[in-house]
């Protein structure tokens, strides 16, 4: 009875997640297709060509699966992936955000309040105001703050969700309730459907190194 109940409830449990990128349809060592760039705040097609000298992002494979690379030497960069492209956020239904991530390289000092660089963050950005500024939840790996730190910035609130070095270069599954986060941050109700996820990393403050790969960025019921 118990095999029985498990094959009956599984897939109605998986069937509440939506993957939004696990990079599993890319090609190994391209630019994951179904993300952008920034230019300004203009999101533009991903090219080799926007890359500078010290930014690196490519699809990777370690023999278990494929993943997102990110790398800065000096500069700091950002991948987008808007809502409504390939999947449909409605936070109210499916509030949680989940994602794996392995941090490989911190930048030297970096710790969110003095010096804003982190080896890895997702944001989550729900509108933009008057002054076109994107108010905004990031989600960052910090090098010295504490799990747990909150950086009030008024449209952008930073959230320490792991943080220093991580033995073995391990991954590190984050989980996150994003509709419970933007009440407890900005004290009202979010927009029912956030504008879009990003994928971050930088080094340009602390002029250093940083690299985190990122993997199965899922939306969930909680249920």
């Amino acid at each position: 009875m118990l095999l029985l109940w498990l094959l009956l409830v599984a897939p109605c449990v998986r069937a509440q997640d939506i993957l939004v990128e696990d990079f599993e349809s890319d090609s190994v060592g391209t630019i994951p297709a179904r993300w952008y760039g920034l230019s300004g705040r203009d999101l533009v097609p991903i090219a080799p060509s926007m890359r500078e000298e010290g930014e690196y992002y490519a699809v990777m494979s370690d023999g278990h699966g494929k993943y997102l690379k990110l790398r800065t030497r000096n500069e700091s960069l950002r991948l987008v992936i808007p809502n409504a492209s390939t999947f449909d956020w409605d936070i109210t239904r499916m509030p949680e955000l989940s994602w794996r991530w392995r941090p490989v390289t911190l930048p030297d000092g970096g710790d969110e309040i003095h010096r804003d660089d982190t080896a890895g963050a997702v944001y989550v950005t729900f509108y933009f105001d008057w002054l076109r500024r994107p108010r905004s939840i990031k989600y960052t790996h910090s090098t010295t703050l504490p799990v747990g730190t909150v950086v009030d910035r008024g449209v952008l609130q930073v959230v320490v969700v792991s943080s220093g070095a991580v033995p073995g270069n391990d991954w590190l599954a984050i989980e996150r309730n994003v509709l419970e986060d933007y009440r407890r941050l900005f004290g009202k109700e979010p927009p029912s459907h956030p504008v879009s996820i990003a994928v971050w990393s930088d080094s340009d403050t602390t002029q250093s190194e940083s690299e985190i790969d990122i993997d199965d960025i899922r939306l969930g019921s909680g249920q």
